[in-house]
């Protein structure tokens, strides 16, 4: 999504140095951009993401399941 432009703004609610680490492991060219909720939302550009930086709960490694995550979104 991020590589196309949208008529809309759109904001990714994630761990921002996830996603760089993720861009940068899939050689994505994807600029990163901080969320400011009194800023004017503006089209979305395409190479571009505006992130509202969320702090990750535990370290995060790719194709590696988070056991203690699935039990407790299993029981909700």
């Amino acid at each position: 999504m991020a590589l196309l432009s949208w008529p809309h703004q759109l904001v990714a609610i994630a761990n921002k140095q996830m996603l760089a680490a993720r861009a940068e492991a899939l050689n994505l060219a994807v600029s990163l951009r901080d969320y400011d909720p009194s800023a004017r939302p503006r089209p979305h550009q395409a190479g571009e993401l505006v992130v509202a930086d969320t702090p990750m709960g535990a370290d995060v490694v790719p194709g590696q399941l988070d056991e203690p995550m699935v039990a407790m979104c299993s029981t909700r």
